[in-house]
């Protein structure tokens, strides 16, 4: 198996990194590889419990993109989208503090049709693998939490003149450290970064809470369970937020979404009723249940997989 994994690496990866194991690409174009660095490892590698432990912190996700005319996929134009973010990273680094994974290293294959890019291991799960399939399942907290950590991130990237240009729910991890009442927002995958265009504003926002609203499962009038919790001037505020986005939901994204809408709009009319909802603490309690917490906390890669893959590394090294 650790053979098969290798093969999936594109040669240039495989002098930086060793292969962990494969995840599912559901979510995502191109194939994703959890991998160790080659630095960290070596054919002395200790293979104990509180070195596998150590080795965890420096796993990262090496995903391949390759040429894919039938879904309009071109490495070329992945590479630049990448270079695009490590630069903006490079000059701007409060990328860490708005939630945004950081770009690593990212080459080309053995020609201009493939590539590779590394980012650190994001642990817990996606926001489109959350429960989301009750309405109203989720607590407002949570959901105004998300919505104001990603608004950060979009904040980020419009200052740097960047647009991410794939809010899906696969590309925003959820995570949810020991003692954490609410979880880290992170958004993830950088294939289709983009040049900032004000004329893809309104798209730009309706694609962002349709599919944040779909992975949360809020798309009702307002969830009953959290009517006890609101207070009357935000639940009526958020009436409006709701009645606006389910009206375009249903309507064609382009031609329908009205040419003022943008994120900035959203947030000057809706951004303080957001906030203060997402800093609640009344019901934190109930944020999150336990089956949730259990997603948020989950490993990508157990240690016997990390162990198989270092074994199989230090015998090919000997």
């Amino acid at each position: 198996m650790a053979t098969n994994l290798a093969n999936k690496l594109l040669l240039s990866a495989k002098e930086h990194y060793v292969p962990i194991k494969e995840l599912s690409t559901e979510y995502s174009k191109g194939q994703e590889v959890i991998c160790l660095p080659k630095e960290h490892v070596s054919k002395t590698t200790n293979l104990t419990t509180e070195e596998i432990l150590a080795l965890r912190s420096q796993l990262v996700i090496v995903k391949i993109v390759v040429d894919d005319p039938n879904n309009y996929i071109e490495a070329a134009d992945v590479l630049v989208s990448v270079n695009d973010m490590s630069a903006c990273q490079e000059k701007d680094k409060s990328f860490r503090n708005c939630g945004l994974v950081k770009v690593l290293e990212f080459a080309f294959g053995s020609g201009f049709h493939e590539l590779w890019y590394s980012m650190p291991l994001v642990k817990g799960c996606s926001l489109e693998e959350l429960d989301g399939d009750k309405v109203g399942s989720q607590s407002p907290v949570l959901v105004c939490h998300i919505i104001t950590s990603l608004y950060r991130a979009w904040k980020y990237l419009h200052t740097n003149n960047l647009q991410h240009g794939d809010w899906h729910g696969g590309n925003i991890m959820l995570t949810l450290d020991e003692n954490d009442q609410l979880p880290k927002v992170t958004l993830i995958d950088y294939g289709s970064v983009d040049e900032y265009d004000r004329q893809d504003a309104p798209k730009e926002a309706k694609e962002f809470f349709r599919n944040l609203f779909v992975a949360l499962g809020i798309w009702e009038e307002v969830p009953s369970s959290w009517r006890s919790h609101l207070d009357p001037s935000d639940l009526q505020a958020w009436e409006k937020f709701y009645k606006m986005f389910h009206v375009l939901n249903d309507k064609d994204i382009i031609l329908d979404t009205p040419a003022n809408l943008s994120m900035e709009f959203i947030w000057n009319h809706f951004g303080a009723m957001i906030e203060r909802i997402a800093e609640q603490s009344t019901f934190l309690d109930n944020v999150l249940p336990g089956a949730v917490q259990d997603k948020l906390k989950k490993q990508m890669v157990n240690d016997d997989e990390i162990v198989e893959a270092l074994k199989h590394h230090q015998e090919q090294a000997l």
